[in-house]
């Protein structure tokens, strides 16, 4: 996925009225930057218990957690940010 894409997708989940409210942005979407902005993405980390490490030899980044169900969600990215937005949009069942 595309960072506009993921973006897009977390607000969908965390704004889903103001997405209704407001169609037009669907199409042009960047005014929150979840995959490379600790300021919009460290609250839902910090709320879903999203836990970062990373993997030297791959230079990824890992972020997971541990689902209600037991399940353990996890992504992977160059970038810590978008390594957590990745695992959130797992955890609420969107593809990627």
């Amino acid at each position: 996925m595309e960072d506009r894409q993921i973006n897009l997708a977390i607000a969908r989940i965390e704004y889903p009225r103001s997405i209704a409210l407001f169609p037009e942005w669907e199409s042009s979407f960047r005014v929150i930057d979840y995959c490379n902005c600790w300021d919009c993405i460290g609250p839902i980390i910090e709320r879903e218990g999203i836990n970062l490490t990373v993997d030297k030899a791959n230079n990824t980044w890992i972020a997971w957690l541990w689902s209600e169900d037991g399940r353990n969600i996890e992504a992977r990215a160059a970038s810590t940010t978008k390594s957590a937005a990745l695992c959130f949009l797992k955890m609420k069942g969107v593809e990627i």
